[in-house]
């Protein structure tokens, strides 16, 4: 019987060591299986986080993407129109220098025509019948015996209307007809003045919204450039 505690503790003990040998590896490996789930459930977190980050940007491009695409169809809309407004401020602006010049051609025939009706209306003869005693045409028409100063106020009453004529100026026939009503010299002459200083104010007016638009068409092209 000794002889079998013997053997059966010798089993026994040989099962215990086996038993605690197996225990540590399981240990072991039950250890390691928790590492390699510890580290595999942080990869799993740091990829859902990499993921979603990525489906972020993603969202963020696509939303980038239409707002630059309907920013550029804006931009082009924009353009479009710019380029039609500038078009049709470069012909407004041709038509008005056309319109300007030709304002300017006519200004300068009608000068000519004013400078033309100083000559008759200085000329030593028609001055001195109009700077004469009787102040008025009327006065000088109306009194027979002045037949020089009818003449010199028909004189000037026709040379007048052929220069308003010539030049297309209404406003020079307009004086011609106060000779021929007989205007007094000075006013003849003070309407004459007028009618300069009002053509010496047009033609700064015209030159003045001539520069005006073309500042504006220089301007709408340096924007759409």
């Amino acid at each position: 019987s000794t002889q079998i505690q013997g053997i059966l503790k010798g089993l026994y003990d040989s099962f215990a060591a086996d038993l605690e040998k197996d225990n540590a590896e399981e240990g072991e490996k039950q250890k390691a299986f928790e590492e390699l789930m510890e580290t595999k459930e942080q990869e799993h977190e740091t990829l859902t986080a990499t993921l979603r980050q990525n489906e972020e940007d993603r969202a963020m491009k696509v939303k980038l993407l239409a707002d630059r695409k309907t920013e550029r169809d804006d931009t082009e809309k924009q353009l479009e129109a710019d380029e039609k407004f500038f078009a049709s401020t470069k012909e407004g602006c041709k038509q008005k220098a056309e319109d300007w010049s030709l304002r300017s051609s006519l200004r300068t025939e009608e000068l000519m025509g004013i400078n033309k009706a100083l000559e008759i209306l200085r000329d030593p003869e028609n001055a001195q019948v109009f700077n004469s005693a009787a102040t008025t045409l009327v006065q000088l028409s109306a009194v027979r015996s002045r037949g020089g100063a009818v003449r010199a106020a028909s004189k000037a009453y026709s040379a007048l209307t052929s220069v308003a004529t010539r030049y297309g100026s209404l406003r020079l026939g307009r004086i011609a007809a106060q000779v021929k009503l007989g205007g007094h010299f000075d006013k003849v002459m003070s309407a004459i003045d007028e009618m300069i200083a009002e053509l010496r104010k047009e033609e700064q007016s015209d030159i003045e919204h001539r520069d005006r638009c073309e500042n504006g068409a220089d301007k709408n092209k340096n924007d759409i450039e």
